[in-house]
């Protein structure tokens, strides 16, 4: 009895993410030794949370049919936005981090919409 492994297309994007990851994980643990200590691992993940967090709406946005090129943008924006205003005007975190939640909102309605 000879059984077949077929992987499904829909599969094929998030398999090759995944493979790509882990070749460069083991490369960079190869050149580097401290690269193969757990935390490093969980660390690649913690520094990057917020590309993790963008890319899976935008993963539901081109599901959808539909692409925003101005999500890097808009990022690149509110972030510059709230250091400066962190900086500069001495605003707390507290009230930094909503009013860039809002201005985000804003110009996602706008372009949007």
């Amino acid at each position: 009895m000879s059984r077949s492994f077929k992987i499904d297309r829909k599969y094929v994007p998030m398999l090759a993410t995944i493979c790509l990851f882990v070749v460069g994980y083991v490369f960079g643990a190869i050149q580097y030794p401290g690269m193969a200590r757990p935390q490093t691992f969980f660390n690649l993940f913690i520094d990057n949370a917020f590309l993790l967090i963008a890319s899976t709406g935008l993963t539901l946005v081109i599901l959808s049919g539909g692409i925003d090129l101005s999500v890097g943008a808009v990022i690149a924006l509110t972030s510059v936005a709230a250091a400066y205003l962190m900086e500069h005007t001495g605003l707390s975190s507290l009230i930094v981090i909503p009013l860039m939640l809002l201005m985000g909102a804003a110009f996602g309605a706008l372009m949007g919409g």
